[in-house]
């Protein structure tokens, strides 16, 4: 019996009180040699970590074999750290390592601190000990690898057989995919109902152990109609019906709701069916189609009998051709219905477009004559007015001037007229808008002497009405090509409209600001903003209070005045402030946070002019076409 095998070796003292003196020399040493030559798992761990993990084990049972002379601690130790590195797949090297880089650690610890004949002792009883260490490793390595082996190769076998399983399996399910797939694939291609069932019938009728298929759809009675048919001898059921009162498989397939397996054969009882003599020494299977849990029609698919019946696998994907079948018939029901309802759609677009078209015409056709009564009529009525205005200056001059009441009356009919006078110019100015005709006379001026110039006409209403006005940024604009009297009409109407919306005590702010060309992307612009404290405009107006005309509120509440708070007018102002603005190649707005006379939130007018101005409003418009 080796010494292995009885478990014991030579004692001496001596050598495990010389190891367990150097251990914290020798252990850390060792453990650096091992991680620097030792498997990748050995060296992402630190010194610490790999002498706690088996070395420190290994050391102690050294230790102990040599004090005792017994080896069953260390053979434990050393069975625990092979079982474990075969695991994490070390090899027998890779394992060996650690007793060879222990060896050599002592040696170098041994010659360097004792002397020769101690060293030599020392190593002489050493060397038994790491020689038996060595032959457990590899022997539980041999163990242990051989069994890991048997294991292996049971699972191979195993594997092997299921793979081979496994494959034909697969094979089975590759030509039933195929054929689903091909059906899937159909289904998109068409919408006509006959089309999609033939190709159901044609891709079933092509599988593998089937002959041959049919699809049977419900009529309004109850009774089943071929009404396709694909495979072997499939003219045979071409056309075939079944009543609700005959007892077939295929129409207790189609009560139930549940596919119905038969097979005829000569050593068996035969088909007991009305269609039995078709499905004469055949497997059939019919399968119902259904809609949402209503049945609408079944396939059958038959085979000659043979030893095994149609398996579950192929029951399998005729059931998914049904259901993929069911949603196609769906599918295609509903794009019929899409269709004829797209088609009346259609119609009804056509005809609504058509009227639509006819009352654009309209409403056209309706703004002109507008436009042109305006014309007319301010041009009409602009004569009469003058020779009105021409004979009350006379009769002015014809009266006693000494007779209070007389003057009062001269200068209301003189007021009349100059207010009826404005209206009629602003309705040719909205006529001259309309058709483009808008021509400007421009010439360099500052804004700030056409601001000023505005506000002249409101100085004495302003301070009766006590309202506090503000200007900030106009004497740092520069100069501006534009039409002065036209820019005057457009910032008196704005002005005049933040007064007519303030209510007294409130405060008007005028702010001037340059927009140079990078920040506009072409020339240099000025804006210019109008800013009240007044009752504000309801964000839904912002855009319509400048359409000629247009009025926000109770339009029978109205109440003529061009500066009296709230005071009505004839809806023109803006639209021809607009038309100005837009006529020198600049734009409008409004920002408002809504309507409230309460807490009055305001408005700001934004002005945009360029320092460049256009010469008509027709060129500023065939402008913003080309640049769209």
């Amino acid at each position: 019996m080796t010494a292995i095998e009885a478990g014991t070796t030579a004692k001496d003292e001596k050598l495990a009180t010389w190891l367990k003196v150097n251990e914290a020399h020798i252990t850390p040493r060792w453990a650096r040699e091992v991680r620097a030559q030792g498997h990748v798992k050995d060296r992402i761990l630190s010194t610490q970590q790999l002498q706690r993990h088996h070395l420190l084990s290994f050391y102690d049972g050294l230790v102990e074999a040599a004090r005792t002379g017994h080896l069953a601690t260390l053979q434990i130790f050393l069975n625990e750290m092979v079982y474990e590195r075969v695991q994490e797949a070390y090899n027998i090297d890779e394992i060996l390592l650690v007793p060879q880089k222990l060896r050599i650690t002592i040696h170098e610890r041994v010659t360097a601190t004792e002397p020769p004949d101690e060293a030599l002792a020392i190593i002489g009883a050493l060397e038994p000990l790491l020689d038996q260490s060595i032959s457990i490793i590899v022997r539980s390595f041999t163990d242990l690898t051989e069994g890991l082996l048997n294991e292996r190769l049971t699972e191979a076998e195993l594997m092997a057989q299921s793979l081979h399983q496994a494959n034909e399996e697969a094979n089975r399910s590759l030509m039933q995919l195929r054929t689903l797939y091909n059906v899937s694939r159909e289904f998109g291609r068409t919408v006509d109902i006959e089309q999609t069932l033939g190709l159901i019938a044609e891709h079933l009728a092509a599988a593998a152990n089937i002959d041959r298929c049919a699809i049977w759809m419900a009529g309004e009675s109850g009774t089943l109609v071929v009404t396709v048919a694909h495979g072997i001898a499939a003219e045979q059921l071409e056309g075939l019906t079944l009543s609700p009162d005959k007892r077939s498989f295929i129409l207790e397939a189609f009560r139930r709701r549940e596919h119905q397996l038969v097979e005829d054969r000569l050593d068996g009882r035969p088909l007991n069916d009305p269609l039995g003599d078709y499905f004469r020494m055949r497997s059939a299977l019919a399968m119902p189609l259904a809609d949402e849990g209503k049945a609408i029609g079944v396939i059958t698919v038959d085979a000659r009998s043979s030893a095994h019946p149609f398996d579950i696998s192929t029951i399998d994907m005729v059931r998914s051709v049904a259901e993929q079948a069911a949603i196609a018939i769906k599918t295609t029901h509903l794009y019929d219905q899409l269709a004829r309802l797209n088609q009346e759609l259609e119609r009804r677009v056509q005809q609504r477009t058509k009227e639509l078209e006819r009352a654009m015409r309209d409403l056209e056709e309706l703004d002109r004559t507008k436009s042109d009564f305006i014309s007319i009529a301010a041009h009409e009525l602009k004569t009469p007015l003058t020779l009105i205005q021409g004979y009350t200056n006379i009769l002015k001059d014809s009266v006693e001037p000494q007779n209070p009441k007389n003057t009062v009356v001269m200068q209301g009919i003189t007021t009349g007229i100059e207010r009826l006078m404005a209206i009629i110019e602003d309705m040719i100015d909205v006529s001259v808008i309309d058709t483009e005709a808008l021509t400007l006379h421009v010439m360099p001026i500052l804004p700030s002497r056409v601001i000023r110039s505005a506000l002249n006409e409101f100085r004495k209403v302003m301070d009766k009405r006590k309202l506090i006005l503000t200007v900030k940024g106009m004497d740092e604009l520069p100069h501006i090509e534009c039409d002065t009297q036209r820019l005057h009409q457009a910032f008196v109407n704005v002005i005049g409209n933040a007064i007519k919306y303030t209510p007294d005590d409130g405060r008007i702010d005028i702010a001037g600001q340059l927009l140079p060309a990078q920040e506009t992307g072409s020339v240099d612009f000025v804006k210019i903003t109008v800013t009240d404290t007044g009752i504000g405009i309801d964000p839904e107006h912002h855009e319509r209070i400048f359409d000629k005309f247009y009025q926000v509120g109770d339009i029978s509440l109205h109440s003529s005045g061009k500066t009296k708070f709230k005071g009505g007018g004839p809806g023109l102002g803006l639209a021809i402030t607009k038309g100005v603005i837009e006529a020198h190649g600049g734009k409008i707005w409004v920002e408002s946070k809504g309507y409230d006379e309460e807490r009055c939130p305001g408005s700001t007018f934004h002005i945009l002019l360029p320092t460049k101005a256009m010469r008509t409003l027709k060129d500023v418009r065939a402008k913003r076409a080309m640049d769209k």
